[in-house]
């Protein structure tokens, strides 16, 4: 038989501790240390937990929050006795991987959908060792809530990579904004944080390898690295009266580097002038085969398709010898069965789709016909399926045009392509997009068509309608904010950029969590 640990379970609010547990196992033990996002609905009674909430349970599951039962407690009723003091005593098997889940409901009996709930993800039972694990417990059902992580120096287009462990990377950016000659120039961040889900709070900054860098593309490979490549160290931001963002072809970065979640570092692995490109389109293949396309070069658009094969502990980046169809800077593209589907970022009038076969990466241009203009830059392009891409919003690149409320799905599953037309309900480009596990996108913020970030949020139902979340509003700037599934389904939101009454920019260290 396995042997067993018992668990004890710490409700903290505010740092302070107001419900005390069991002590430890004899032969070891796990205790969980479990913090509420204090936000208004989390405004606490005497006892300490947020109001309205009167039972609760605690569940370990394989995998996620749908996973195998393994372990748990029945429902645990609250009353005004228990407020003060309660302990859980939880006996669970040795095991190499669990997710420690605690919900809380507003009635009693633990009935219905939880109203708050927090998951500690991948824990492992060790015997005879006793552990400390925290979980960060937030409000459900669509809602805003706040974190205790912030940058340490505002930013925005930094990259946001979920971790195979749970945790995300957030890593460059820029920061340091100065109005000069009536546009932004913004200084490239060196550094990148870990933000773990379950003290929902940064590490201390991780200095990157290979140079300060925004604008660059961060890659998850199969073994659960992430490779970073390209970039700038400056861009110029224009929203007077039009949107550009232009970066500096003369502050180009040649390097790549790779992180590993191991040993929480960066280590340079590569280096080329075929990836002194910014704002390029990029995709990891199945064989950690990395391909950059397009992107700001010398050029303003460039047609180069570089690719990197992973040859020893480096990355042999060169350019191929059949460039792309359409000269694209700004465009976005992702992996789908058929190929590497590639939106956005060309001159109006020219096509704006290709498809990069998967092995030559040549290219064919994807006729479409729809009425929404998909020759942008600062659109999204979310994967919804191994056939399915979405694309949201985004600016045409007309000189005077404004941010559009297009989104349009773009299936790939038969000949010819087939195709979906929607309507937001708000203008966006540069916002943050996510796709939830229901199969909804989360779109975040972004710029408008009167040249302000907005501070809504909106889901949208790919083939169907978008619905602005009343309830949750950002409260902070939030044009190119970073954004990053964790695995209990909330939403990562960090940074952002904005501009004051008067023309004052204005940045954010602000990070936020969407929970469904």
């Amino acid at each position: 038989m396995l042997p067993r640990h018992f668990i004890c379970l710490l409700v903290i609010v505010a740092g302070l501790v107001v419900l005390s547990g069991c002590g430890p196992a004899p032969s070891g033990g796990l205790a969980l240390e479990v913090r509420f996002a204090q936000m208004e609905q989390a405004q606490t009674d005497a006892g300490g937990l947020p109001l309205g909430v009167h039972s609760y349970i605690v569940q370990a599951r394989t995998g996620g929050l749908d996973g195998n039962l393994v372990g748990g407690t029945d429902c645990i009723g609250i009353d005004a006795v228990d407020k003060k003091r309660m302990s859980v005593k939880l006996d669970l098997p040795a095991h190499q991987g669990v997710s420690l889940v605690v919900s809380a409901y507003g009635g009693a009996g633990c009935s219905g959908s939880p109203d708050w709930q927090g998951l500690a993800y991948n824990v492992v039972i060790q015997a005879g060792r006793q552990i400390r694990v925290p979980i960060y417990v937030t409000r459900r059902g669509m809602q805003l809530n706040p974190t205790r992580a912030h940058f340490s120096e505002p930013r925005v287009f930094a990259t946001a990579t979920a971790l195979d462990d749970g945790r995300v990377l957030l890593a460059g950016g820029f920061e340091n904004p100065i109005l000069q000659g009536g546009l932004i120039r913004l200084q490239a961040s060196c550094d990148a944080v870990i933000y773990d889900p379950g003290t929902a709070r940064f590490s201390s900054p991780i200095p990157l390898a290979a140079g300060c860098r925004g604008l660059h593309r961060a890659l998850k490979l199969s073994d659960g690295r992430v490779l970073v490549v390209g970039g700038t160290r400056r861009v110029m931001v224009d929203f007077n009266n039009t949107v550009t963002v232009r970066p500096s072809g003369d502050h180009l970065v040649t390097t790549a580097e790779i992180f590993d979640p191991g040993t929480n570092q960066f280590s340079p692995v590569g280096s080329s002038a075929d990836i002194g490109r910014a704002d390029a389109a990029a995709v990891a293949m199945i064989d950690d085969k990395v391909v950059l396309i397009g992107g700001r070069t010398v050029s303003l658009k460039s047609d180069t398709i570089v690719a990197g094969p992973l040859g020893g502990d480096t990355w042999n980046f060169s350019a191929m010898g059949t460039p792309l169809l359409t000269p694209r800077s700004g465009a976005r593209a992702t992996r789908l069965t058929a190929g590497i589907l590639v939106v956005g970022g060309n001159v109006s009038g020219t096509d704006p789709v290709e498809l990069l076969d998967p092995v030559s990466l040549t290219s064919a241009i994807v006729s479409l016909s729809t009425t929404a203009s998909l020759s942008v830059f600062g659109h999204s392009l979310t994967q919804l399926s191994g056939i399915e891409a979405l694309i949201v919003g985004g600016v045409p690149d007309e000189a005077g045009a404004l941010p559009g409320n297009g989104a349009v799905s773009i299936s790939l599953g038969g000949n010819p392509p087939t195709v979906w037309e929607g309507t937001l309900q708000h203008p966006r480009a540069f916002h943050a997009a996510s796709l939830l596990e229901d199969g909804r996108v989360l779109l975040a913020g972004g710029l408008d068509d009167t040249l302000s970030a907005r501070k809504d949020l909106e889901v949208l139902v790919p083939g169907g309608s978008s619905q602005v979340l009343t309830e949750a509003t950002l409260g902070t700037e939030s044009i190119g904010m970073a954004a990053a599934r964790l695995p209990d389904g909330s939403v990562l939101l960090a940074g952002g950029l904005g501009l004051e009454t008067g023309g004052t920019v204005k940045l954010s260290s602000t990070v936020l969590l969407l929970s469904p």
